[in-house]
């Protein structure tokens, strides 16, 4: 969700960027440019709430004395671990690799 996000922000606001450029040079209404920032001040907030929801379960996850949520962290990456697992990479090495795994996940 959050790449999808990500990106439709990215698309979001260069088409704001369009309207302001073209405002000025008097081809679009303002109200255009009104409508743009409505939609990109929404998707923006919307992807920041997605992030900070991100870190508030991944700040739950390393304090947690359970292991349930890094267990269902680490089994929806199954299968990029999987294929480190069977190089016979030592133990410690896989575990730094989930860590940075979830990590870039969550994109702290």
């Amino acid at each position: 969700a959050d790449k999808i996000l990500s990106n439709f922000g990215m698309d979001v606001l260069d088409a704001l960027s369009g309207t302001c450029t073209l405002w000025v040079m008097g081809r679009k209404p303002l109200l255009h440019v009104m409508a743009d920032t409505c939609v990109a001040f929404s998707v923006v907030t919307l992807h920041a709430i997605m992030l900070m929801c991100q870190a508030l379960v991944l700040a739950v996850v390393f304090n947690s004395k359970r292991n349930g949520l890094l267990a269902l962290l680490i089994a929806n990456n199954f299968v990029e671990i999987k294929g480190a697992v069977f190089k016979r990479w030592d133990v410690e090495r896989i575990r730094s690799l989930t860590w940075m795994d979830a990590v870039e996940r969550f994109h702290l």
